[in-house]
């Protein structure tokens, strides 16, 4: 088989949250070709939405990565980080907690040098993406691509804890991510309507309805070779190869 050339005006490695904002951001205004391409399969296996079934997943091979630590020079334990490796990366296979950052936390990047990365900068770029349950409040936002609820599952033990938290002056919060994050209360969450919503589900489904977006699944990149200096204004091709499909079973 010939080598096959096709241009695109961008590129884009790795089909996780970021590259999933990307690839809609890139395409929303039709003028840009866009190619995405992740190492792991379509995210359309029914444990992925499945909040529950996070579990299953996160011992397949061909949905996550595992990364071996150096083992802990005192006990020896071996410790792994598991990501993502399918199309919505680690939305895919996360506990669906939704926290913003700490607002001083980006004041004090913006006051190392990041500009544009102040919390008077990020709260709109956080409401522009949510559709919270709870009502847009000025601090919450609607509307957004991202469902975010609240954990519903109440019972006598988590209700004593609120209680035991009120008693000794912890605030108990309706909505944890408020500008003061101190307190206590129920979890926000990425899921509607009891199915996860990922990265993919917010910002990639419907992007991939366009015809300015084509997506590589099962294809890793292994090398990225700059053509001219490798200038901005210079051409660049990728070495990628699909890989193979793991025994069923695994």
């Amino acid at each position: 088989m010939g080598e096959v050339t096709v241009e695109f005006d961008y590129i884009i490695i790795g089909a996780g949250s970021a590259g999933c904002v990307l690839a809609d951001r890139l395409t929303r205004c039709g003028h840009y070709r866009v190619l995405l391409i992740e190492a792991g399969p379509n995210n359309d296996d029914p444990f992925i939405s499945m909040p529950m079934g996070l579990f299953k997943n996160l011992t397949n091979p061909k949905r996550t990565w595992v990364y071996a630590l150096e083992p802990d020079p005192t006990s020896g334990k071996q410790h792994y980080w598991l990501r993502g490796k399918m199309i919505g990366g680690s939305s895919s296979i996360n506990g669906m907690l939704y926290f913003r950052g700490q607002p001083q936390d980006y004041d004090s990047w913006e006051e190392m040098g990041c500009a544009g990365w102040g919390w008077k900068h990020m709260l709109p770029v956080f409401r522009s993406i949510e559709n919270h349950e709870l009502g847009d409040d000025g601090v919450r936002g609607t509307g957004g691509p991202l469902h975010i609820s609240v954990q519903k599952e109440r019972s006598p033990l988590t209700e004593a804890l609120l209680q035991a938290g009120a008693a000794v002056g912890v605030p108990v919060r309706e909505d944890l991510n408020r500008p003061d994050q101190e307190g206590i209360g129920y979890s926000s969450r990425t899921i509607r309507r009891g199915r996860r919503v990922s990265a993919a589900d917010a910002f990639l489904r419907p992007a991939r309805r366009r015809p300015n977006l084509t997506v590589l699944t099962d294809t890793l990149v292994t090398r990225i070779r700059f053509e001219g200096g490798g200038r901005p204004a210079s051409s660049a091709s990728l070495m990628a190869r699909p890989l193979p499909i793991p025994p069923a079973g695994r």
